[in-house]
């Protein structure tokens, strides 16, 4: 959509931040809105007037921004804060943590970008050497009684196995679709969740993105003046990510069966081990909001990390594979001419 592209991640990520900015040095939400309205493109106020038009329909603020279509987690944030009235404060996080999440999508685009720029241009090049340069290797080969080179001969069966590789990546990918469509999306939040933990490269990734969101509105809540029974509660009641709505109804089950949140979260598989201990020792201190709040900044980082060496792994791995196909396909070439040249000699 046009209006989707004149505003994009960092955009949207840089009008939440204004908006909440401007929300604390005392305008309403709805004379915020107008004035950052001004300065947007034609299709992008028409978005804006659509929120305006459901904030005073009364619709919750998270609801109303549905149409400028943020993503889940980023909603979920001003959900909390509204739950909590510091919607200023949840504005300007949400945005940071939006413009983090695009400046991270925009560095591994640019890292993947090339080779894929070079894998585009290296598959060129070989068609042109399969249809016009190997065909005169083979005749010339073949009236002179040669047999072609080994290398040659493995470049060949390469490229004639490509469209036998592409067919078979096609069938894996639509089994997959397959699999999403008719099973997977069906699946309850907890059944979807333990699938993707599942996957050995994924699990502490996911691990640890789920305990980020947990642990730093939990701490939002807990620093607004809830109880942590309260604080679940809102979890249950948000619609916004159904596998914390489904989670905080199983944990507020177990608190009144009268067991412990630190003991009840050390048998849960979805978040990771550290948790219940900052919990414990912040519930000790009687800090345990700052606790989770310094220990979601803690994963966040973490979470930076991992993507950035997840990245330097496939970039490296996608350049190896260009230079040995690049490798093959010159030694395809020069190895046949020595071979003619010693024929010759």
């Amino acid at each position: 959509m046009k209006w989707d592209r004149d505003f994009n991640g960092i955009k949207k990520a840089e009008f939440l931040q204004r908006l909440g900015y401007l929300l604390q040095q005392g305008y309403s939400l709805s004379a915020g809105l107008e004035l950052l309205q001004l300065s947007q493109r034609e299709q992008v106020k028409v978005k804006i007037s659509e929120v305006l038009q459901c904030l005073k329909e009364g619709q919750a603020i998270y609801q109303a921004m549905e149409g400028l279509k943020l993503p889940n987690d980023i909603s979920s944030f001003i959900y909390f804060s509204e739950q909590i009235g510091s919607v200023p404060d949840g504005l300007i996080e949400a945005g940071k943590l939006y413009l983090k999440q695009e400046q991270i999508k925009e560095k591994v685009s640019k890292l993947v970008r090339y080779p894929l720029f070079l894998f585009w241009l290296l598959l060129i090049v070989m068609i042109i050497m399969v249809i016009y340069l190997f065909p005169h290797f083979k005749y010339l080969f073949e009236t002179m009684s040669i047999e072609l080179p080994f290398v040659t001969i493995l470049f060949l069966r390469f490229i004639d196995s490509i469209p036998f590789l592409t067919l078979l990546f096609l069938v894996f990918l639509l089994i997959g679709f397959s699999y999403y469509i008719i099973k997977f999306r069906h699946f309850t939040p907890h059944k979807k969740m333990t699938l993707i933990l599942s996957i050995p490269f994924l699990s502490s990734f996911v691990s640890a993105i789920t305990t980020y969101y947990f642990s730093v509105q939990l701490s939002s809540l807990l620093k607004g003046g809830l109880s942590i029974s309260q604080a679940l509660n809102i979890f249950k009641n948000q619609s916004v990510i159904l596998f914390f709505q489904d989670e905080a109804s199983w944990l507020i089950q177990r608190l009144k069966e009268g067991e412990a949140l630190v003991e009840i979260l050390k048998r849960r598989p979805f978040f990771e081990a550290e948790l219940s201990l900052v919990i414990e020792h912040g519930q000790k201190r009687g800090a345990l909001e700052v606790e989770l709040q310094h220990y979601s900044d803690h994963l966040f980082v973490l979470i930076e990390e991992q993507t950035k060496k997840m990245v330097m792994i496939i970039q490296p791995s996608m350049f190896f594979v260009i230079g040995l196909i690049v490798l093959l396909m010159f030694l395809s070439i020069l190895v046949p001419m020595f071979e003619l040249i010693n024929s010759l000699s």
